[in-house]
Order: structure tokens, then C-alpha cells, then sequence
């Protein structure tokens, strides 16, 4: 990845999280969202509060599916960036792969869209893994006051997020899947309440998100 690359990566998680932007970037039909920059599409979620918020330029995108109903479901997310031959080159390099991977989330994604507007942000959890030959780097974040729908009356301000994350890369781009592991059914989840069967169920439904999207060349 090159310099211009990382920092056009900061400042478009910055700006999702700072102004709230929800463009139409991407496109909608039939119920599948196409990527803009036409890497992947991917089936939109059938609720029926559904909001989709998105950003990009020409080489990083992002799109968030919240929804707004009664009885929200869970925040879905994917961000997605071009990478150029020379982090091709480290990414087929087995001894440098991981360290690429986890670059993408705790040197660039972490400052740029969760500590940007919650410092406190902290990784609970931590590992590499690899389903159907593809290396991924799985994490949970604790996200301070960043829920999307969650709120503590008593403080007066928003639940704390517990995101699970799923890095890896398909045909030149660097891919984070996320989704909200705290619901309306499990409000009370904190990081040391996560036990193995609960990261294990989430993983998977990152997984079923990765599944069902559709890479392009």
C-alpha cells in the first residue's frame, strides 16, 4: 500500500464517523448492492427500517446497513481498499501476510474510524484463521458510546459497540467485514463476558456475510 493509499483510507473512515455521509455511491437492484468501485456485490439486508450509508473515492469505499426499525437488527459493514503490486507482493508472502493484515485493521481502520471519535477503543480479542484457503484475521472491538442504536438512559448517552471484525484480501483489494455483536437480546455483553461458543457464533456470521458476496475481477 502506498503512503497516498493509507492516508486516503484515515481520512475516509474519519469522515464516515465525523459527518455521518450517506451518499448513493454504490447501486441497489433487485436487492443486491454493487460496490463503486465494482469489486463485489453483495445481497442488502431485508429489513424493513433498512439505511444504507456509505463513502468513497477511487480506491476505498465503505457501506454500513443499519437498520431503523422497532426491533433493530445489528449493524452490518464493508470497507474495501485497492491495493497497489507492492502490497500484492507482501500478501503472497506468507511471513509478511499477517503482519499486512492486521496492519490494515490496528494501524489504519482502529485510528481512523473507531478511535477517531472513541480514544478508549480496545481490542478484546485476537486471531488468524483460514477457511476455505483464504488467511483471515479475526478481532473484537470495544467501541465506547458508538453503538448505532443502544442507549444507557442512566448515563445519557449511547451503549458501547462490540464489534466483530474479519480482515482479509480478494483479487487486489483489502477487505473488513464487521458486524454488532451487542443486540436489543444481548445488551449486557461486555468484552469479559465473551466466552468461546458466543465469538465462535459471531465469527460464523461474519463468514455468512463474506459467503455472500460476490467477487469481481
Amino acid at each position: 500500500m502506498t503512503r497516498k493509499q493509507l492516508l486516503t483510507l484515515a481520512l475516509s473512515l474519519m469522515s464516515v464517523v465525523m459527518f455521518g455521509t450517506a451518499k448513493a455511491a454504490g447501486k441497489v437492484a433487485d436487492g443486491i448492492y454493487s460496490s463503486p468501485l465494482s469489486n463485489y456485490t453483495v445481497p442488502v439486508p431485508k429489513w424493513q427500517g433498512l439505511r444504507i450509508q456509505e463513502n468513497n473515492d477511487n480506491d476505498f469505499a465503505i457501506v454500513s446497513f443499519l437498520d431503523r426499525g422497532t426491533m433493530p437488527a445489528p449493524l452490518q459493514s464493508i470497507a474495501t481498499l485497492r491495493l497497489d503490486p507492492g502490497a500484492m507482493t507482501m500478501l503472497a508472502d506468507a511471513g509478511k501476510r499477517d503482519l499486512l493484515l492486521k496492519r490494515f485493521l490496528t494501524g489504519f481502520v482502529l485510528p481512523g474510524l473507531f478511535r477517531n471519535v472513541a480514544p478508549q477503543t480496545t481490542l478484546s480479542h485476537e486471531t488468524f484463521f483460514d477457511s476455505n484457503d483464504r488467511r483471515l484475521f479475526f478481532a473484537v472491538a470495544n467501541i465506547p458510546e458508538a453503538h448505532t442504536f443502544l442507549h444507557n438512559p442512566k448515563e445519557g448517552k449511547q451503549a458501547d459497540s462490540l464489534s466483530a471484525l474479519i480482515v482479509f484480501h480478494e483479487k487486489g483489494f483489502m477487505y473488513m467485514v464487521r458486524v454488532e455483536m451487542r443486540t436489543l437480546f444481548d445488551a449486557n455483553l461486555t468484552p469479559s463476558s465473551l466466552g468461546e461458543k458466543k465469538l465462535e457464533s459471531t465469527r460464523e456470521s461474519l463468514l455468512q456475510l463474506m459467503r455472500s458476496m460476490k467477487f469481481t475481477d
